[in-house]
């Protein structure tokens, strides 16, 4: 389990170095950091992600790390997902999709039950929904509804809420 979490860090850090280094300097960069819940089985977790826009468009990527976990089941999202964003006073209003991995696991739990995790990583399904409200300079606020489901016949819809603060950072 430490070498797949290393793994994802790495892979997450490598991937936002090369979506940095591809943006314009125009662009206005958002580190957001908060918690959450998958409301299937009401798991507790925390969420980090860096918005990388494309310049003055309202487009850009969201590159996303999860973790969740509640009474032996772990869910680990790791996404990124092309975004639309719409300006609204001192706020926006986003909407995504993308791809990613998911990590599932089940340590202990009922084995007959019919909704039995399967361990492991496999492709992901994302999408997001979100506000972000700014603030006095570069703190803001945001909160997003996402959903995540593993690419497998079987697999179950990952429905979570988050909230947290945004600090944004302009070239």
């Amino acid at each position: 389990k430490e070498i797949f979490m290393k793994r994802v860090t790495g892979l997450f850090v490598i991937l936002s170095g090369l979506f940095l280094f591809s943006t314009q300097a125009d662009a206005q960069m958002a580190l957001r950091a908060g918690g959450g819940m998958i409301f299937e089985g009401s798991q507790l977790g925390a969420h980090a992600s860096l918005v990388i826009p494309f310049g003055s468009k309202p487009g850009g990527l969201m590159l996303a790390a999860e973790y969740y976990k509640k009474s032996g089941v772990e869910t680990i999202p790791v996404s990124i997902r092309g975004l639309y964003k719409v300006n609204a006073g001192s706020g926006s209003i986003y909407l995504g999709m993308g791809s990613g991995f998911i990590y599932e696991q089940n340590v202990g739990g009922n084995l007959n039950t019919a909704n039995v995790l399967k361990s492991g990583t496999e492709l992901l399904f994302s999408a997001v929904s979100g506000v972000n409200l700014k603030f006095s300079g570069p703190l803001g606020a945001f909160g997003e509804v996402t959903l995540d489901r593993a690419l497998r016949s079987g697999a179950t819809n990952h429905w979570a809420a988050k909230a947290g603060i945004s600090l944004t950072f302009q070239d």
